[in-house]
């Protein structure tokens, strides 16, 4: 009799034993529906205990981005700021994407940093980056 490989089993496993590498996997694949059905909520949990093994920016994001899916906008700019805090150009892109979608922004100070962040970083890709130029534009204009 032989047993089938399971990528996903062998992942939880791990995680549930205590292997912080593992952490992350299993969330990704929560997150994804990669071998197990998508739950959100189980992505958080995987996520967040990730997050306190590595303080990462990508583990942020992916934090931001679940609780954007869930309209939990609180905790989404939350995240999102851990992730600019840590230097992640792209987070600090869709946090001006956030805040440039609200009808009142708080601060458009807030938003120069950010595009500055952005404009400069080597991270982000050469469409963000002419968005980023075309959003200052239109905060020239105000």
């Amino acid at each position: 009799m032989t047993s089938e490989f399971h990528p996903f089993q062998q992942l939880l496993t791990s995680a549930q034993a205590g292997d912080a590498e593992c952490f992350y996997a299993v969330a990704v694949c929560y997150a994804t529906a990669y071998g197990v059905p998508a739950d959100n909520e189980q992505a958080l949990y995987w996520y967040k205990k990730a997050w306190k093994h590595q303080h990462n920016s990508e583990t942020a994001m992916a934090i931001a981005r679940i609780y954007f899916h869930q309209h939990n906008t609180r905790n989404a700019v939350y995240w999102l700021e851990k992730a600019v805090d840590l230097g992640d150009a792209c987070a600090a892109f869709e946090y001006v994407q956030h805040l440039m979608g609200k009808k009142k922004i708080k601060s458009d100070i807030l938003l120069w940093q950010l595009l500055t962040k952005v404009v400069a970083s080597s991270d982000i890709s050469d469409e963000q980056r002419n968005q980023a130029f075309d959003m200052i534009k239109e905060l020239s204009k105000q």
